[in-house]
């Protein structure tokens, strides 16, 4: 009987060890693709206050986690994105939101709110996902620029061709009047 029980305990613990290395590979390859994902991810208490930052959103805060653990939205943005941000909360979409990082470097960033919840689906919090779209917009706004003198230009060759005709007509009028003189 003793040796069953050995027997048991041993591959119990086994099991378990496996079990355990299972797990550790997991939260591995979990933490490798939190930290590894571009957008910036912000995780909240039920309270809203801070509890993890990816190493995007540390990028695109120019802070580290240790700086902002414990903080709440108000410590980070200012009024305006913070109403901008509660609003998406409750509807549910993404936002745009201008943030000026500790350099000094004004980036917009589009956001959006998840709501954290564990299987039995207990609300365990928020994760607010950051997306840097500074570049993006910058690139838009020249493409508007380079249509608005495409019309321009196109404007300007129009009217050009509109006083062109006269012209000739007026040029070759002279011709006569000068042949005829």
């Amino acid at each position: 009987l003793a040796g069953y029980f050995t027997e048991q305990l041993k591959k119990t613990s086994m099991e378990l060890t496996q079990a355990r290395i299972g797990l550790d590979r997991l939260e591995a390859l979990n933490e490798a693709i939190v930290h590894s994902i571009r957008s910036g991810l912000i995780t909240f208490d039920p309270v809203g206050k801070i509890v993890f930052i990816n190493r995007s959103a540390e990028t695109i805060f120019s802070r580290k986690l240790e700086g902002l653990a414990g903080k709440t939205l108000n410590d980070i943005f200012d009024s305006e994105s913070i109403d901008k941000l509660s609003e998406a909360k409750a509807k549910g979409g993404r936002v745009k939101v201008s943030y000026t990082n500790p350099q000094g470097k004004d980036l917009i960033l589009e956001c959006s709110w998840q709501r954290l919840q564990n299987p039995a689906e207990q609300f365990l919090g928020e994760l607010l996902v950051i997306a840097d779209i500074t570049e993006l917009e910058k690139m838009e706004e020249r493409l508007r620029m380079a249509d608005r003198m495409a019309t321009v230009g196109k404007l300007a060759a129009g009217i050009a061709h509109e006083i062109r005709n006269p012209l000739a007509a007026i040029s070759g009028s002279i011709e006569l009047l000068k042949k005829e003189i």
